[in-house]
C-alpha cells in the first residue's frame, strides 16, 4: 500500500470514529419517580425521554413538577411547578448502589454509565453530589427537602463508556498514522 493511501486509510479511520466515548443524543431512557416508600404509578410516571430530540414531564390534574430532556452528556431538569422543598419521605428505593427518599431513577441508557456528576449551573438549593448515584446501568437522584423555584434547573453530566468497536476503529487509525510515520517516504 503507498503512503498517501495508508494515510486515508489512517485518517478515514479516525474521522468516523464516534468520539472517545458514547453520548447520550438519540438514547431513549427511561425515568422513573420514587417517593413515600416505592415508585410513584401515578399520573406522568414512569415516564421516557429522548436527549437531543424530546423531552418529557413529571405532571398530573394538579401540578407540573418538572421537565426533563438532555443533550449528549447531560440530563437536565427544569421548568419546576408545585410547593418547594421537595417533601420528606421514608427510603423509596436502597438497591444495587442506588438510594432514593424521594426523587427518581433513570435507566435504559444505550452504554454503561462512567461516571455523572452535579454541573455548577445547577441551581437547586442544597442539592449536591452527595444526592446522586449511579450504577452502569442507572442514575439515581435524592431531592428529598431540597428547595427549589420554577426557574430552578438541575444539571447532570454524565459520561458513558466508550462502545469498544469505537475504540478499536480509532486504534486502527493511530497504528496506521505510527505506522506512516516511521516508514521512509
Amino acid at each position: 500500500m503507498n503512503r498517501t493511501l495508508a494515510c486515508c486509510v489512517a485518517a478515514a479511520s479516525l474521522a468516523l470514529t464516534p468520539g472517545a466515548q458514547a453520548g447520550l443524543t438519540g438514547d431513549t431512557i427511561s425515568w422513573q419517580y420514587y417517593a413515600y416508600g416505592g415508585p410513584y404509578l401515578g399520573a406522568g410516571s414512569p415516564g421516557f425521554f429522548t436527549p437531543g430530540v424530546s423531552s418529557d414531564a413529571f405532571e398530573d390534574a394538579s401540578a407540573h413538577y418538572f421537565t426533563i430532556r438532555g443533550n449528549d452528556t447531560q440530563i437536565i431538569l427544569d421548568e419546576f411547578g408545585g410547593v418547594s422543598p421537595w417533601s420528606p419521605s421514608e427510603v423509596s428505593l436502597d438497591e444495587a448502589g442506588l438510594f432514593v427518599r424521594n426523587g427518581f431513577v433513570l435507566g435504559s441508557f444505550d452504554a454503561p454509565i462512567a461516571n455523572v456528576w452535579v454541573d455548577p449551573t445547577s441551581s437547586m438549593v442544597g442539592f449536591d453530589s452527595s444526592r446522586v448515584t449511579f450504577t452502569a446501568a442507572a442514575i439515581a437522584v435524592d431531592w428529598a427537602e431540597v428547595g427549589f423555584a420554577p426557574q430552578s434547573q438541575l444539571v447532570l453530566n454524565v459520561t458513558l463508556v466508550p462502545e469498544p468497536a469505537a475504540w478499536a476503529l480509532m486504534a486502527a487509525g493511530l497504528a496506521g498514522i505510527g505506522v506512516m510515520r516511521r516508514r521512509p517516504g
